[in-house]
C-alpha cells in the first residue's frame, strides 16, 4: 500500500475520509446512496455492494438520464487496471441484482445495445445529514480492500524501521484490519451462501505441455468440480464458468471476486511415462497465500481413485462436515476397468466440440469403454446425450432419439442412482415424443432442483417456457446466478426465458452480456437476432448472425432461415428467397429441419406452402415443433384451423 493509500486508509477510520469533498447524497425511488460514507440503503436496510459496483452504481447516478459510453465507464471506474468490457457487463448485472430490477417494474439501468448504460430512475441530491447510522461501518470495512502489499518496502529497510516508529502502529493498524475483513467477508460469503463454503475449481494445468493429454487433464479437473458439488456443504462454480480462466495468468483475489467463492482450488498435472504427478494447491485469494496443498504421484491407469482422493482431501480441507451420502459420492467408482475409464474420458473431450464429427467420434469411443465393461453405466448415460445432442442439430430425430431413449434405460438398468438418464428421457419426451407430462417426471428424477446439470435446467425452463410460463423460470434461474455469477449457459438461458416471456428488451440486454462473456457463442448469438426480429431491427438481427461466420465454417441452417426472415421483414424477396435455395443445398450435405423452411415462407406471408413444411416438420418430428406454442413468431397464424389442429398433434390440447 503507498502511503498516500494508507493516509487515506487513516482517515477513513478517524472519520476524515466521511467528510470529504462531495457533501450530499442521491436519493431514487427507495434508495439513498451516500457517496462519501460510500453506503447505500434501501430504506433503512444497507445494501452490499462491492467497490467497483459502488464507484460505477456513483458514476452512473451522477449522470442520470444521461448515455454513459463503457468506455467511458471502464477509464473511470478501472482507471489502474485494464480489464475487458465482461468486467464491466458482470458488475452492472450485479448492481440490477442489488437494486432489485424488474421486479415489481422497477427499471434503474438501461443498456444502450453497443454504446453504454444510462441510469433511467429519477434522482434527487439532498444534503449529507441524513441519519445514515454507523452500524453499518462493518460492511464498508468489508468493502473496502486492503491490499496485502501494505508498506512492504519501507519496513523492509531497517534504518526507515527504526526512524519511523509509527509505521509499526500503521502496519499492525492495517494488518489487524486485514484480518478482520478478510474474516467479515468470509464470514458474509458464507451466511450468503445459506451456510455453504463457496470454491471454485480453476482448471488444471497440462504440465506435460502434451495436447494429447488435455482430455486427461480436463476431465480430471470436470469430474473433481462434479464430485464436489454434490456435496451437501460446498458450493461449486460450474466447469462451463471455471473454463473461462483456462490456460489464463490469475489475479486470485479478482478471480475470486467476480465468482463470489470464499477458496480457490488450483493444480497441474504431469505426466512421466506410466505415472501421473498431480499438485493440487487451496488457496486464500485474498493475499494468494496457500491453505493446503498435496503431491499426488499415481500410476496414469488410476485415475478414478486419485479424484476420489483429491476430492476428499479438499473436502476436508475445508472442514466440511461429510453427511453419509457425501462419504457414499466420494467413494463411488463408476468402473474398475481403468482403460475403459480412459477411453470414457476421450470420449468426453470430443463430445465437448458439439459438432456432427465430435459428437459422432466421442460415441465410437463410448462404444469402444463399454466393450471394456459392459456394466458402464455412465459410458450409456453419455452415450445417450450424444444421440440426444445429434437429434437436435444435426441428424433426423427419427434417426437418433430411439436410440438415445435406449441408452438412458439402460444406463437405469445398470444404475437406478444416476439422474442424468432421466434428463435424456425428459428430453426425448419433449423434442421427440411430445409428451410434456412424462418430461415433466423424467426432469423431476433428473434432480432440476438442483441445477448441477446445464442439460437438466435447460429442458425444464423449455417445458414451462414454451407453455406459457416463463415466468415461473425466473426466480429459479436468477437464484442460480447468485451460485455461478458469470455462467454463459445460464445467462444464455435467462435471454431465451426472457424471450418466452415477451420481455423483448431484457432478452436483448441478456443476450449481450452472454455475447460479453463468450463472443462464439452461437446460441446467444441466435437467440438475440431472433429477438431483434421481432422488435423489427433486422439489420442488426443480419449483422449478428453473419458475425457467426467468424468462428463457425458456413452459416448454420437455422441462422439462414432467421436472416432470411429478417430480409423478407425488410421487403427484400429476392434475398430472402435466396434464402431457400441455400437451404436446399444444404440438405444435400446435412441434415436441414424443414422446420426452418417454414419459417423462411412464414416471412414471405405464403401461409400454404409455410404448413406445408410445418407438416414435414411434423413427420419429421422436429425438436422445433414445440416452440409453435409460445414463440410470438407464430402468433399471426393462432387463428388458422390448421394451426389449431396441430397443437394437440404435438401434445397440447386445443384449448391451450
Amino acid at each position: 500500500m503507498s502511503l498516500e493509500n494508507s493516509s487515506k486508509f487513516l482517515r477513513f477510520f478517524s472519520g476524515a475520509e466521511m467528510n470529504g469533498s462531495e457533501n450530499h447524497s442521491y436519493r431514487f425511488k427507495s434508495f439513498l446512496l451516500n457517496v462519501s460514507e460510500r453506503r447505500l440503503l434501501d430504506g433503512d436496510k444497507p445494501v452490499y455492494l462491492t467497490p467497483k459496483s459502488f464507484d460505477t452504481l456513483v458514476y452512473l447516478v451522477r449522470q442520470a438520464g444521461h448515455l454513459v459510453e463503457k468506455e467511458e465507464l471502464l477509464r473511470s471506474v478501472w482507471a489502474e487496471s485494464f480489464v475487458e468490457e465482461a468486467n464491466l457487463a458482470r458488475t452492472v448485472h450485479d448492481l440490477r441484482k442489488a437494486l432489485g430490477q424488474d421486479k415489481g417494474g422497477n427499471r434503474f439501468i438501461e443498456t444502450i445495445p453497443t454504446k453504454g448504460y444510462r441510469f433511467v430512475a429519477e434522482v434527487t441530491r439532498i444534503n449529507d445529514n441524513a441519519d445514515l447510522r454507523s452500524e453499518d461501518a462493518d460492511i464498508q470495512l468489508v468493502k473496502t480492500p486492503v491490499p496485502n502489499t501494505a508498506i512492504g518496502n519501507d519496513l523492509k529497510s531497517g534504518d526507515r524501521f527504526r526512524a519511523k516508529p509509527w509505521l509499526v502502529i500503521l502496519s499492525a493498524g492495517l494488518l489487524l484490519a486485514t484480518a478482520f475483513g478478510s474474516y467479515l467477508l468470509f464470514h458474509k460469503r458464507t451466511l450468503a451462501d445459506g451456510g455453504r463454503t463457496s470454491i471454485a475449481v480453476i482448471p488444471f494445468k497440462n504440465a506435460t505441455n502434451d495436447a494429447n493429454l488435455d482430455y486427461l487433464v480436463d476431465g480430471i479437473t470436470d469430474n473433481v468440480i462434479n464430485q464436489l458439488s454434490r456435496l451437501s456443504g460446498l458450493r461449486v462454480i460450474s466447469g462451463h464458468s471455471v473454463s473461462l480462466y483456462k490456460g489464463k495468468e490469475l489475479d486470485f483475489k479478482k478471480v475470486a471476486d467476480e465468482l463470489r467463492v470464499q477458496t480457490l482450488v488450483t493444480g497441474d498435472i504431469k505426466q512421466v511415462e506410466n505415472q501421473l504427478i498431480i499438485n493440487v494447491t487451496l488457496v486464500d485469494p485474498n493475499d494468494g497465500s496457500m491453505i493446503w496443498g498435496k503431491q499426488y504421484v499415481k500410476n496414469s491407469l488410476d485415475v478414478v481413485a486419485t479424484q476420489n482422493e483429491i476430492s476428499l482431501a479438499v473436502a476436508k480441507s475445508l472442514r466440511v462436515n461429510l453427511t453419509d451420502a457425501d462419504k457414499r459420492i466420494l467413494s463411488e467408482r463408476p468402473t474398475d476397468n481403468a482403460e475403459a475409464y480412459q477411453v470414457y474420458l476421450k470420449g468426453r473431450a470430443a463430445g465437448q466440440q458439439n459438432t456432427p464429427d465430435g459428437l459422432s467420434q466421442s460415441i465410437e469411443l463410448y462404444s469402444q469403454a463399454i466393450d471394456k465393461d459392459p456394466r458402464f453405466a455412465l459410458a450409456y448415460s453419455e452415450m445417450g446425450m450424444r444421440y440426444v445432442n445429434l437429434g437436435i442439430y444435426f441428424m433426423p430425430p427419427r434417426d437418433v432419439m430411439p436410440k438415445a431413449r435406449a441408452y438412458a434405460v439402460k444406463a437405469l438398468e445398470l444404475d437406478n442412482t444416476l439422474s442424468d438418464p432421466h434428463i435424456i428421457l425428459g428430453l426425448v419426451a419433449l423434442l421427440y415424443d411430445w409428451d410434456w407430462s412424462k418430461a415433466k417426471d423424467e426432469l423431476a428424477n433428473g434432480g432440476v432442483v438442483n441445477l448441477k446439470s446445464m442439460e437438466t435446467f435447460s429442458c425444464a425452463a423449455h417445458v414451462l417456457q414454451i407453455t406459457g410460463r416463463a415466468s415461473d423460470v425466473d426466480d429459479t434461474m436468477r437464484r442460480a446466478l447468485d451460485d455461478d455469477p458469470i455462467s454463459v449457459s445460464l445467462t444464455t438461458e435467462l435471454g431465451c426465458n426472457s424471450y418466452y416471456a415477451r420481455r423483448y428488451d431484457e432478452s436483448i440486454n441478456q443476450y449481450r452480456e452472454a455475447l460479453l462473456l463468450a463472443p462464439n457463442n452461437f446460441m446467444a448469438v441466435y437467440g438475440l437476432a431472433r429477438t431483434l426480429n421481432y422488435k423489427g431491427r433486422y439489420e442488426e438481427a443480419i449483422d449478428e448472425l453473419e458475425k457467426s461466420g467468424t468462428f463457425m465454417p458456413m452459416l448454420p441452417p437455422i441462422a439462414v432461415a432467421e436472416r432470411s426472415y429478417a430480409l423478407a421483414k425488410m421487403g427484400k424477396r429476392e434475398e430472402a428467397d435466396a434464402g431457400l435455395k441455400i437451404l436446399d443445398e444444404q440438405s444435400r450435405h446435412i441434415f436441414v429441419d424443414p422446420f426452418f423452411m417454414a419459417i423462411v415462407y412464414l416471412s414471405l406471408d405464403d401461409k400454404e406452402k409455410t404448413f406445408t413444411w410445418l407438416e414435414k416438420a411434423y413427420q419429421a418430428r422436429s425438436s422445433l415443433m414445440p416452440t409453435l406454442v409460445n414463440d410470438v413468431k407464430w402468433d399471426g397464424l393462432r387463428d388458422d384451423p390448421r394451426f389449431q389442429a396441430m397443437m394437440p398433434r404435438i401434445g397440447i390440447p386445443k384449448e391451450n
